[in-house]
């Protein structure tokens, strides 16, 4: 890694100006969130304030980081960084929220660096690492202590493709050195979050784009590698997402050939409404978009949108090879979440930001060729105005999306009415309520949570928690007993009924 850095370093000499403009831009827009705390409702307690596997680096404690199922996840290097978190801060969610900072101001810079390499213009690039960094879909990877994994796993895929890049450029031993960098980097970055799954397809688009012998099957040997390491964690990731596991792996719905494509289309069209308007009103913690089994209007309007897509590719294709590839790395990093394999979440602001690495590649581009093509000092001018008048709008809206997120109360209030099925947001505003000692609160909340309505996986579990809350863990029991009656909900059962006799101190 120290060879990595060191190439890096030396890629960056003589841009001190943008790299501290970007540093400076980060932690403005991200310092309020260095006053929040753990989130009691949502993950946090699970990965942190109730994990003893992360309190000291001892030998029970690393195998555990890599042995244990995390919310139906698979991130060994996420629990370590949060050892080395409680190691230098304690309890103190500052220190925890200081690293995320940290990680996501260092894949800027180092995104800016890819950029130059690439042979963009500097303060294009600027312009492109700006939006990557302070764009309000990127505030929930950042905000949220258990999104860890998502900053851990852009660090080190951003570390392996700088290193990938030192092995093109290098021949004999120093190719070697640059290529074993580069797989160790992406290790990490597959055992921080399986996003990093799309690393060797990116290779391969790449070489495709900026190789003459790109298309040679030969030319790609030196993937396979990568490939192998992306399917085994692959495969560990699918397995650890099983509902058995308590995952977030979904089933297949009816007819999913069909239904999955048209709900991902409504899905592109959220996210380009997010890209291009993330309004207060527009973004969420939790988005409910339905399963679509009809082409409706809204269908209709994310295959128009689709069909847009690609022919702007082909025109970018034709315009700039390099930038066709940052465009495609957009649609690239929305691969491992577009429900090839299901998710119970269909769409979410974290899902955007390995895409954002696209958005920031082409933002780039766009800033070079407005440089060139703008021959008025006047319109130069006028354009520099106007891509920091959009930054600084983004900051400002960043900053205020971040207060939102400062604990489970704010963001949960915050949640509830953007959504149409609330009850399990109810419950966790309860919960918020209830870590903070109001009880009264927390039970108005429990009534909202409970109105009529059928129950789904998440409320049986969050309707668990409440009875043990409130000591009444033989209502867990019943519950439990119901549940491993019926097919679809014996997975939650068997789960529920676990946890019941664990608490009850009896075997099952």
């Amino acid at each position: 890694m120290v060879l990595a850095f060191t190439r890096i370093r030396a890629h960056l000499a003589g841009h001190g100006a943008p790299l501290a403009l970007l540093l400076i831009l980060a932690f403005a827009t991200y310092r309020e969130l260095l006053t929040h705390s753990f989130l009691a409702t949502w993950d946090d307690p699970f990965y942190i304030t109730e994990n003893p596997a992360i309190r000291g680096f001892s030998a029970e404690n690393i195998v555990s980081a890599f042995t244990t199922n995390y919310r139906g996840n698979y991130a060994p290097v996420q629990i370590l960084s949060y050892m080395l978190d409680h190691a230098v801060w304690g309890m103190q969610p500052f220190g925890f929220l200081l690293t995320n900072l940290l990680c996501h101001a260092v894949s800027g810079l180092l995104l800016y660096g890819l950029l130059l390499r690439q042979g963009f213009w500097k303060w294009g690039a600027f312009f492109g690492c700006a939006l990557f960094l302070v764009h309000p879909v990127q505030v929930e990877s950042v905000a949220w202590l258990s999104q860890r994994k998502n900053l851990l796993a852009m660090l080190f895929f951003l570390m392996s493709f700088h290193a990938w890049l030192g092995y093109r450029e290098s021949t004999g031993r120093p190719a070697l050195a640059w290529y074993a960098v580069s797989l160790a980097a992406i290790l990490l970055s597959l055992l921080s979050k399986s996003v990093a799954v799309i690393f060797p397809l990116m290779l391969v688009m790449y070489d495709r784009l900026h190789r003459p012998e790109g298309g040679n099957i030969r030319s790609h040997r030196d993937k396979i590698p990568y490939l192998l390491a992306a399917l085994v964690v692959t495969g560990i990731t699918i397995a650890f997402q099983s509902m058995e596991s308590g995952g977030g792996r979904a089933e297949y719905p009816s007819a999913a050939v069909v239904v999955l494509p048209m709900t991902m289309l409504t899905v592109l069209a959220g996210y380009m409404r997010l890209l291009l308007w993330p309004a207060p009103e527009v973004l969420s913690a939790i988005y409910d978009p339905p399963l679509r089994t009809v082409f409706d209007a809204e269908v209709a309007i994310g295959t128009g949108l689709a069909v847009i897509l690609v022919l702007a590719g082909i025109g970018i294709y034709r315009l700039s090879k390099p930038a066709c590839f940052w465009y495609s790395l957009f649609f690239l990093g929305l691969l491992p979440v577009s429900q090839i394999v299901p998710l119970i979440t269909i769409m979410n602001d974290r899902y955007l930001y390995f895409p954002m690495l696209g958005v920031a590649g082409l933002a780039a581009w766009s800033g070079g060729l407005l440089r060139t093509h703008l021959a008025a000092a006047a319109a130069r001018r006028s354009a520099v105005a106007a891509s920091v008048a959009v930054v600084l709008a983004l900051a400002a809206a960043s900053h205020l999306r971040g207060m939102v997120w400062k604990d489970a109360i704010t963001l949960f209030g915050d949640t509830v009415p953007k959504v149409e099925t609330r009850r399990q947001q109810w419950f966790m505003l309860a919960d918020g309520y209830r870590a903070a000692g109001d009880e009264r609160t927390a039970l108005l909340c429990d009534g909202q949570a409970m109105k009529p309505g059928p129950l789904d996986e998440s409320d049986h579990m969050l309707l668990s928690r409440i009875y043990f809350d409130h000591g009444e863990p033989e209502k867990v029991g019943a519950l439990a007993s119901r549940l491993v009656k019926r097919e679809r909900w014996r997975p939650v059962g068997l789960l529920l009924l676990e946890e019941y006799h664990a608490r009850r101190g009896e075997g099952r």
